[in-house]
């Protein structure tokens, strides 16, 4: 019989199972109502998923093992009166600003006004991303070893990389309406920022996983049917995670991407990006593809981490579960 962490391992690589591994997520919107004392000071913490049952997967213990620093950029965080965090970047070539407004609970923001505003925008993001040095965090390196040592045999832990450059753009710089005014008006501007954004990206990896202890690698990109067309996958999407993938594989990592969205129109392309399995692959109502849809899409060639609805495990039914899967 393998161990916890053996049978997920396979699970992810696509060879048979012992059994079907199943998570229970635990973070800081997912906790159970009540614990034992002294579980649940740690929002991703490895003994509450011990205590519920499940295979323990450490989302965030592998953490981001590379540092990083711009020596010709300044950076500047100020917090205003009304709570709203505002971000500066000083280039020499000109400057970005970037607000946004935390929610109540302090879990996320909303970004207000992107750093990216007009077509010479793109010039000093990409004068930062040039100007980008990464090294090895050897701090970080031995935290994710340290997680790795608690985790043990029970489950794996999650290393994480840096997103596609088309999705970095749309969440971090431009949101999506000014990405695609911006692809049709100047598309040579905003994909040289791309293809630096890319370069800088496969430089991460590289560095990443040669010294990253986990085992798993996932890329928190969330590419859904909402955001980004069919065509655009196609051609900024796919080309970037498929690298991505044969770097985690030359270091003989897994590949995770987590898209927990809706995916109808796109599933079938996604075994062409080379990634082993799609985290939270979420059927109606968070989704719009049932996995049995995905299966048959993905022919064999991507592990579905399926995530069940909630309002499924809340109210649902074995019949309506069965309809739903």
């Amino acid at each position: 019989m393998p161990t916890r962490r053996g049978n997920f391992l396979a699970a992810l690589a696509h060879r048979r199972t012992a059994y079907l591994p199943a998570h229970f997520l635990c973070d800081q919107l997912s906790q159970p109502q009540s614990l034992p004392p002294g579980l649940g000071n740690d929002p991703y913490d490895i003994d509450i998923q011990r205590f519920l049952g499940g295979d323990v997967l450490d989302r965030i213990g592998g953490g981001r093992t590379v540092a990083s620093e711009t020596p010709h950029v300044q950076q500047t965080i100020e917090t205003w009166a009304d709570g709203s965090i505002h971000t500066t970047w000083e280039t020499p070539l000109g400057r970005l600003t970037k607000a946004a407004m935390p929610e109540q609970g302090g879990l996320t923001s909303f970004t207000t006004d992107m750093p990216i505003k007009q077509p010479r925008d793109y010039a000093f993001l990409k004068f930062m991303i040039d100007d980008t040095r990464y090294t090895v965090d050897d701090e970080s390196v031995e935290k994710a070893s340290t997680r790795l040592s608690k985790v043990g045999d029970d489950g794996i832990v999650y290393a994480a990389m840096p997103e596609s450059p088309i999705e970095q753009l749309i969440r971090g710089w431009t949101m999506l309406d000014r990405l695609v005014f911006d692809l049709a008006d100047c598309p040579d501007v905003v994909e040289d920022a791309l293809v630096a954004m890319h370069a800088l990206n496969c430089q991460y990896y590289e560095l990443a996983c040669r010294h990253t202890p986990a085992e798993v690698v996932v890329c928190w990109d969330d590419a859904n049917n909402q955001q980004i067309s069919r065509r655009m996958l196609e051609k900024y999407w796919i080309p970037a995670i498929r690298d991505y993938a044969g770097i985690c594989h030359r270091y003989g990592k897994l590949y995770v991407l987590h898209d927990c969205g809706r995916l109808r129109g796109l599933v079938d392309l996604f075994p062409e990006a080379g990634i082993d399995a799609i985290d939270w692959c979420s059927p109606p109502p968070t989704g719009d593809v049932t996995w049995g849809e995905a299966q048959k899409a993905f022919e064999g060639r991507l592990c579905i981490m399926g995530a069940t609805p909630a309002p499924i495990m809340r109210y649902g039914t074995p019949t309506r579960w069965k309809r739903t899967s």
